[in-house]
């Protein structure tokens, strides 16, 4: 959220900054932006592990979109340091990061249609997807008569089996 903010919290918006020698230059604040972006990467890298262990194949198939999403993006991504590894999570550099363009950057994660967006969208849909999931279950495993049924054996072992 932090990435979206606008006017005054508006993490793109250039700032005064003071400099170690004292100085003043007016540039972005790249330690906020870097932060808010890793903790933006942290998330995703979450997200993907948690859908990872669904048997829900609406949760796998909107981690999926969100998945082909950063591939799309994938050499834009690159450019500011972003990187996707084998097994789908991103990683961030530092360094990279710190020196890109941050009109770029800003792009990316900013705005209606961004990268950000878009993830944000898929992880929506996960969300909403894991929800309706667990209700399910809930609505197997116990029956309408409020006991715990028959048919909620295999929903509950398939519901801990997830995790295991």
């Amino acid at each position: 959220d932090k990435l979206n903010l606008s006017g005054k919290n508006d993490l793109f918006e250039k700032k005064t900054i003071k400099q170690a020698d004292g100085s003043t230059v007016t540039d972005y604040d790249k330690d906020a932006i870097y932060s808010a972006v890793n903790r933006f990467v942290d998330s995703y890298n979450d997200t993907l592990k948690n859908a990872s262990v669904s048997t829900d194949r609406n949760v796998s198939g909107a981690a999926a979109s969100m998945s082909r999403t950063t591939q799309v993006l994938s050499r834009s991504l690159a450019k500011v340091g972003i990187t996707t590894e084998k097994d789908g999570r991103l990683s961030l550099d530092e360094k990279t990061f710190k020196g890109a363009d941050m009109d770029t950057v800003k792009s990316l994660f900013q705005g209606t249609g961004s990268f950000a967006d878009n993830v944000s969208y898929a992880a929506g849909r996960i969300g909403r997807a894991a929800t309706s999931s667990l209700a399910s279950m809930t609505t197997s495993i116990y029956g309408s008569n409020g006991y715990f049924g028959y048919g909620g054996y295999a929903a509950l072992g398939n519901f801990f089996n997830g995790y295991f």
